[in-house]
């Protein structure tokens, strides 16, 4: 429901309740009426309240959402590209032997970066590289989490 028609049908149910008010004579019947339109009048008002609450305005919007999710996916590989490339350019201005950047990315963040080179770099026993460094380094750099770079033992085939 958007805005003017749930104000039109506030407007509608006021005019209508006072109209009945004028015509219907005093007693009981009206003071019957006059409490049956107020418990709609009060119905009315909390409906956006009362759809909120059960997510019933969900169900409008649902066609949106798969939109979305579409858009949210592109984005999430435009941004893990973008963290590849990034990794990548620091790995070599470092001189780190690796052999390919892999990024997960989901919903705007990153999961996982795993950075492919040889078990000997990977314990650390390659020349100057402390893989723990880098890590925190790398993740520094990008602005995410150090426990999400991961370092994996590329296949030698």
């Amino acid at each position: 429901m958007n805005v003017s028609s749930y104000l039109l049908s506030i407007t509608a149910l006021v005019i209508l309740t006072e109209l009945t008010r004028m015509i219907l004579p005093k007693g009981k019947t009206r003071r019957v009426v006059e409490i049956l339109f107020s418990l709609v009048i009060v119905a009315t008002l909390l409906s956006p309240v009362i759809n909120v609450k059960n997510f019933a305005y969900l169900n409008e919007l649902g066609s949106e959402f798969t939109a979305d999710y579409a858009y949210s996916d592109y984005i999430d590989g435009v941004y893990g590209r973008t963290v590849k490339i990034n990794a990548e350019r620091w790995l070599d201005e470092k001189s780190f032997p690796y052999s390919s950047v892999e990024v997960d990315c989901e919903h705007g963040s990153i999961k996982k970066v795993k950075i492919y080179c040889s078990k000997k770099v990977i314990e650390g026993n390659f020349e100057h590289i402390n893989s723990s460094e880098v890590t925190t380094s790398l993740a520094s750099l990008l602005g995410i989490n150090a426990e999400v770079v991961e370092f994996v033992e590329r296949e030698t085939g």
